[in-house]
């Protein structure tokens, strides 16, 4: 890489995260105090096939994030960045937002 500016994977996590919340507010809004201390998100299969390197002197990228709804809460996010006439994808995964089963405390937290 070098020399070369990449989106850093935690970006895409970042983005997935953004848009499940938006469409959770969307449709089942959660008070934000409630959402920090009773639920989290989870991931699934994020992977990350190409890296997304940016431009310095360029006018901007265009990037795209799906998002659609799987089995049960689980949903499907896919960013894609436009090149030309041709879509790239960088990260595809799945994401949900699920209640804590003990708030303050996730399975598999170490102390």
């Amino acid at each position: 890489m070098g020399q070369d500016i990449v989106f850093p994977a935690a970006g895409f996590i970042a983005m997935a995260v953004e848009a499940l919340y938006q469409a959770r507010q969307a449709t089942y809004a959660i008070d934000e105090s409630i959402l920090r201390e009773k639920y989290r998100y989870r991931l699934r299969n994020a992977t990350f096939p190409k890296a997304l390197v940016l431009q310095e002197n360029a006018m901007g990228t265009k990037i795209m994030l799906t998002l659609s709804q799987r089995q049960n809460a689980w949903y499907e996010f896919i960013v894609s960045s436009l090149t030309g006439d041709n879509w790239s994808e960088h990260s595809r995964g799945l994401i949900c937002l699920e209640e804590a089963t003990r708030p303050g405390k996730w399975p598999g937290y170490v102390n």
